[in-house]
């Protein structure tokens, strides 16, 4: 039985943020994230890498719908900004 995507993306919907680290240059780091409703299938956990483009574009490791891609784009955005006026 496949899943529809509407289907998929509400496994995704629900997360918690368990951890959020950047690498020194705060370029790029990895967000760690719990999944409770997810497919019990698969890890209801996973840690993803990611980097800050330039551009301010942010690549991931793995898929997320795109609602959820914004959503965590806008924290580790918020998060970078946050980190760079702490160091100022």
């Amino acid at each position: 039985m496949y899943l529809s995507d509407s289907e998929i993306e509400q496994t995704y919907k629900d997360y918690n943020i368990v951890s959020l680290e950047f690498k020194p240059s705060n370029k790029s780091g990895y967000i760690e994230l719990e999944f409770p409703n997810g497919d019990p299938e698969f890890s209801q956990d996973r840690v993803d890498n990611f980097i800050i483009y330039d551009s301010g574009e942010i690549a991931f490791e793995h898929w997320y719908p795109e609602s959820v891609y914004l959503e965590l784009c806008g924290i580790i955005k918020n998060s970078a900004n946050h980190k760079k006026s702490k160091l100022s």
